[in-house]
């Protein structure tokens, strides 16, 4: 159940906001963050993922690391505890790039 309601709030989100899409190798995983770097050595990190997008590529695997990828994500937001919003940038599609 818990898995059907991720999904279907994964899905609402990807057609209610807006889709940016980025070129990055991917540096690695840790402390639940996944962490890449662009062509300009710019860091980005990304604090979730899509169940469709880790079943694809699980990113959280070693293998993956020093691989290229086109990263398609949105910017999801949450209130926290003292009522502040924050960004919950999130993986929706991975492409490997050869």
């Amino acid at each position: 159940m818990k898995t059907i309601l991720l999904t279907l709030v994964t899905l609402v989100a990807l057609f209610t906001t807006r889709q940016e899409v980025l070129e990055a190798t991917f540096i690695s995983y840790e402390d639940e963050t996944f962490y890449f770097e662009d062509g300009t050595e710019k860091q980005h990190t990304f604090s979730a993922i899509t169940p469709e997008a880790l079943q694809r590529y699980d990113l959280k695997k070693k293998e993956f690391e020093g691989k290229k990828f086109k990263i398609t994500f949105f910017i999801d937001s949450d209130i926290d505890d003292d009522d502040e919003e924050y960004e919950i940038p999130t993986i929706s599609g991975l492409e490997l790039i050869k």
